[in-house]
């Protein structure tokens, strides 16, 4: 056997061991990045005593109903309204030849901090009682302790609007912050008093 053909054959095995373990690799990470929810609660567990800040580089997306009508009784609270986000990064899908094709793939990000961001009117009266005095998130429900992503990457904000006087409409909007993630939309509700 010639050296040049002795020397194909290695770059050849090189070649199908780096896509084996490549291969092996992404197998890894999204076994890992992100674990399946419960079967019996449908919820994936959530840990935020080491949570992180969002990095510039994710992205927040709304996975629940993006627009939401409420008809309410006149000045009362609508009742608990649960929004859910996906906080991400998206990369390149990698080919086993190791080049890059033109589908992207979401890689779920775990543990991820969170603060709430609700413009309109919140019954504050309905929130957690840890929130009975802040005017930025009386109304709020989900603890503070529960601001971050759990280990399937899901943000979970519950909350309590409040509904406008008699006949009027009112609009709610509901987003999640966290750093540089940059979110894509957030919850628009549309509240209409009898």
């Amino acid at each position: 056997m010639s050296k040049h053909s002795r020397f194909k054959r290695i770059i050849g095995s090189a070649s199908g061991l780096t896509a084996a373990l490549a291969s092996a690799w992404l197998a890894f990470s999204v076994s890992n990045c992100g674990k399946s929810p419960d079967p019996e609660t449908g919820e994936c567990p959530r840990d935020c005593s080491k949570a992180l800040e969002g990095s510039s580089q994710w992205k927040v997306k709304l996975i629940s109903q993006e627009e939401v009508s409420i008809s309410c009784a006149a000045a009362t609270a609508a009742g608990r309204v649960t929004a859910r986000f996906l906080v991400y990064e998206e990369k390149e899908q990698q080919t086993s030849g190791g080049s890059t094709s033109a589908s992207k793939v979401q890689f779920p990000k775990a543990g991820v901090a969170f603060v709430p961001m609700i413009i309109g009117g919140l019954s504050a009266s309905s929130g957690a009682a840890e929130f009975a005095a802040d005017p930025n998130y009386g109304g709020v429900v989900t603890p503070r302790a529960d601001w971050c992503t759990d280990s399937c990457g899901v943000a979970t904000l519950t909350f309590v609007p409040q509904c406008p006087d008699l006949e009027a409409t009112t609009t709610v909007n509901a987003m999640i912050l966290s750093g540089g993630a940059a979110p894509e939309k957030g919850m628009a509700l549309s509240l209409t008093g009898k």
